[in-house]
């Protein structure tokens, strides 16, 4: 089963952006609307995430959320704990590891589950935020 994209994609977001800067919209509101989106998927996430007996649940503790006009970012994993893209989204068909025996790892979609779990309410949340960034400037037009 291969993961789905999860989320809301805004074509043109670049260049709405662009405008709303132009236009002298204050873009901290969509920054912290994404940040806040972010959390709430980050704390649906963290029941979910898979915990290995080898890891102790390290990958759990390595979950954070930050945000930006753009987008919202959860991340898993670092340096110590690098294999959270694997236990997320399994390995390829015909994977072999370092030293070139097969390795097959199914995917555990947490934070994909726990976004569609979660998207009304985050949905919700961008879409205010976004309504009032642009009728912060819709008075100049």
């Amino acid at each position: 089963m291969a993961t789905e994209f999860v989320g809301v994609r805004v074509e043109g977001l670049n260049r709405l952006v662009r405008t709303l800067k132009q236009a002298g919209a204050d873009m901290q509101d969509l920054k912290a609307a994404n940040k806040r989106a972010a959390e709430i998927v980050l704390a649906a996430a963290l029941p979910l995430t898979p915990v290995d007996s080898t890891d102790g649940g390290q990958l759990k503790n390595t979950g954070r959320a930050s945000g930006t006009p753009r987008e919202a970012i959860i991340r898993f994993g670092y340096k110590a704990v690098p294999y959270a893209g694997v236990t997320h989204y399994g390995t390829p068909s015909g994977y072999q590891d370092s030293i070139g025996r097969p390795h097959v790892q199914d995917e555990q979609p947490w934070l994909s589950q726990a976004a569609k779990d979660t998207e009304p309410e985050w949905v919700e949340l961008y879409w205010a935020a976004l309504m009032k960034t642009v009728d912060s400037v819709a008075h100049i037009y």
